[in-house]
């Protein structure tokens, strides 16, 4: 099963799309790790960037509705990568 678990912070305002008879959230979080430099010992800090796209009628819309830039989120879903187009 593909699942995953991030916590981080919204980036931006979510953006809701309307199709036909879907709608769409798009947002994307930060997630920060700390961790001691094992050579230094002086702590550092990494941020990974995750684009989110929230496909559900009732909760796209319960995301955009609620949450806001700087909101701190846990997020569960499935993980797809991208590919770059040439």
């Amino acid at each position: 099963m593909n699942s995953v678990t991030l916590v981080g912070n919204l980036t931006r305002d979510p953006e809701l799309r309307f199709f036909e008879n879907k709608s769409v959230t798009n947002a994307s979080i930060a997630v920060n790790e700390s961790y001691k430099d094992q050579r230094s010992g002086e702590w550092k800090e990494t941020v990974t960037f995750v684009d989110l796209s929230i496909w559900s009628n009732n909760g796209s819309e319960n995301v955009a509705g609620s949450l806001a830039k700087g909101d701190r989120v846990l997020v569960t879903g499935k993980l797809k990568i991208g590919r770059a187009h040439v």
